[in-house]
């Protein structure tokens, strides 16, 4: 990435809060304008709820059901079939930078020698989470009785890592912190047993030896050998968006408000008004206005 033109910055110092028109810069690649500080570490980006109805579905079965905006059922997953709900970021964004993301779940019952669902997870491919060839992901196991096994995985194209805590309970709603550091590579899953997240249950760490990019976000996925079932809800799920978002979303040119993290694509062929952006800066930050 590069530096926007500097008679850019030149013109907004003159108009400042006037509209400046792009078009007369001439630009010819896509580009994105932003009132965001693309300094300012992804931790510190307000997380954006994610809408399940936008998710693509796989289900032969019947398997998940009831699905809102952020709600799925989910009833006798399991039992040699695969189902599961994912959604295509366009671009493999997760583990280029930091990320943040919330999930919670509960499971209500499961097969007597087990059952097992992914309940949240990033992958490189469309399919079983555990049968994807790099991912992470957060999976609980029915074990027996009100018994819970939760494991956090991940796999970067060369090993599975995996670590797990036993002592979870069916009909509990927990709440998930899942958070990548693309530094250190380290896959952190905090478990919590209230939705404010103040009590903490444990929290489960894995480290990477190798650096992944994964395009795919999965809100609930069965394993690709379960031949038992389980049972139970998935609930809302927060994606800390950071720059993750909004590089998915300029595909031409954009202008992205930081307010609501969403882009306004502006699509060829490129005409005035479309391009009368109010480029003015409403607070502390300055904009940042770089070439994709």
């Amino acid at each position: 990435m590069r530096s926007f033109s500097e008679s850019f910055d030149e013109e907004r110092a003159k108009r400042g809060t006037a509209p400046i028109n792009l078009v007369d810069f001439n630009f010819t690649s896509p580009v994105l304008v932003s009132d965001r500080d693309l300094s300012i570490p992804v931790s510190g980006i307000t997380p954006v709820e994610a809408d399940f109805t936008e998710f693509a579905e796989v289900d032969n079965h019947s398997q998940l059901q009831g699905i809102t905006s952020d709600f799925i059922g989910v009833s006798g997953l399991g039992m040699g079939y695969a189902a599961y709900l994912y959604r295509d970021m366009e671009a493999p964004l997760f583990g280029r930078s930091d990320f943040v993301h919330t999930a919670s779940f509960k499971v209500s019952s499961g097969g007597t020698s087990g059952g097992s669902m992914c309940v949240w997870g990033v992958g490189d491919g469309i399919g079983p989470l555990d049968a994807l060839s790099k991912y992470m992901h957060v999976c609980v196991t029915h074990a027996g009785a009100s018994s819970l096994t939760i494991y956090l995985k991940a796999n970067d194209g060369s090993f599975p890592y995996i670590t797990s805590y036993n002592y979870l309970a069916t009909d509990s709603y927990y709440f998930l912190t899942i958070g990548y550091n693309a530094g250190t590579k380290a896959l952190t899953c905090a478990i919590y047993s209230d939705a404010s997240r103040t009590t903490l249950v444990t929290t489960l760490s894995v480290t990477l030896y190798n650096s992944v990019a994964l395009q795919y976000i999965y809100a609930v996925s069965s394993l690709s050998s379960d031949l038992y079932w389980i049972s139970g809800e998935i609930g809302p799920l927060s994606i800390d968006s950071g720059y993750i978002d909004i590089t998915g979303l300029v595909t031409d040119w954009s202008y992205v408000d930081s307010a609501t993290d969403t882009a306004r694509d502006l699509v060829p062929p490129i005409t005035a008004p479309d391009l009368e952006l109010t480029l003015a800066n409403t607070g502390a930050t300055p904009f940042s206005s770089l070439f994709d």
